[in-house]
């Protein structure tokens, strides 16, 4: 297998803040993260591994760099032999795998999957089919974008993170702290990584998910739904992740400036069948359990030691 420099890859599901941390990353004159590279999956498509990783050199990484390079595949922790090719890739990567609290996190995905067209059920209905083993697309990207409870399943993801690359090279972060009291979650980030973060530079909000445009063409175009079209592949070449972002950020502020509201809870807990009721209440009590351990704060709201720190204590 090619050797591959790579000192930090950002994972976790999707809408746990990958893009944005990306984008911060992107910002740092001294580090390698280029924009592309965060959609563009690498080690979660082990079939092409030695053409994406081509790919990679293309966008301006290199097997052995002057600069830390860090990329976004969140798909790697969804499947552990995944996260085992990454490792022998690149033995010396450090892991930062984002969690969020899995029904905010799973309504999020939901409404963003219904805006790129690739989500037609109600959110009740697809997570009672999947509670039931039932997956619409299996194997294909829209089955890992509709797993909507397995890819809440954190307890998992870091079980496997930890056997492949132990604990001093992964590092858990919640999405609010990385939202709601970012630096402290920048010096953990440091620290782990042993990179210098600059704290002039603010985590930009990107890819944030509005779950009501009905500007079909607008959707069609710059949303990842219809890969298949060729203005959308054109349009791709023009332009880059971080422009595509922006302009649908823009779009939904003009939307709801003319009274396009966000929706608020689309999910009504009743409607869930009893298993897929028992299954969320069960990813909403591991995720708690990882939050106490991982967070910046403690439960009485002081800042924390450090992971390690705890885990010595």
């Amino acid at each position: 297998m090619d050797k591959f420099w790579i000192d930090a890859a950002i994972v976790g599901a999707p809408k746990c803040g990958s893009t944005s941390l990306y984008d911060y990353f992107s910002k740092q004159e001294h580090i390698v993260a280029v924009a592309e590279a965060k959609d563009f999956p690498v080690f979660s498509r082990p079939e092409d591994l030695a053409e994406r990783l081509q790919r990679l050199r293309e966008f301006g990484y290199v097997e052995r760099a002057d600069k830390p390079q860090v990329i976004g595949d969140v798909n790697i922790c969804f499947e552990r032999s995944y996260l085992e090719s990454l490792k022998l890739t690149s033995a010396h990567v450090k892991v930062i795998m984002l969690v969020r609290e899995p029904l905010r996190r799973i309504q999020s995905s939901y409404l963003f999957n219904v805006e790129r067209l690739i989500e037609t059920r109600s959110l009740a209905s697809a997570l009672n089919e999947e509670a039931d083993g039932i997956l619409p697309d299996w194997g294909s990207k829209g089955w890992r974008q509709k797993a909507y409870l397995k890819h809440s399943d954190y307890e998992q993801m870091i079980s496997d993170c930890r056997a492949v690359f132990g604990n001093d090279h992964m590092i858990v972060v919640d999405f609010e702290d990385l939202v709601h009291d970012f630096e402290a979650t920048r010096l953990r980030l440091q620290n782990f990584l042993g990179i210098p973060l600059d704290s002039e530079i603010a985590l930009p909000k990107a890819n944030v998910t509005s779950g009501q445009m009905r500007l079909r063409f607008l959707a069609k175009t710059l949303f990842q739904g219809e890969r298949s079209s060729i203005l959308w592949s054109a349009l791709r070449i023009v332009l880059s992740q971080k422009t595509r972002s922006r302009l649908r950020i823009s779009a939904r502020k003009a939307l709801r400036k003319s009274g396009e509201k966000k929706p608020g809870d689309i999910l009504s807990l009743a409607d869930l069948s009893d298993t897929a009721r028992e299954q969320l209440a069960a990813l909403q009590a591991h995720y708690e359990n990882i939050k106490s351990q991982h967070s910046n704060f403690d439960v009485a709201g002081r800042t924390a030691p450090p992971l390690d720190a705890r885990q010595s204590s």
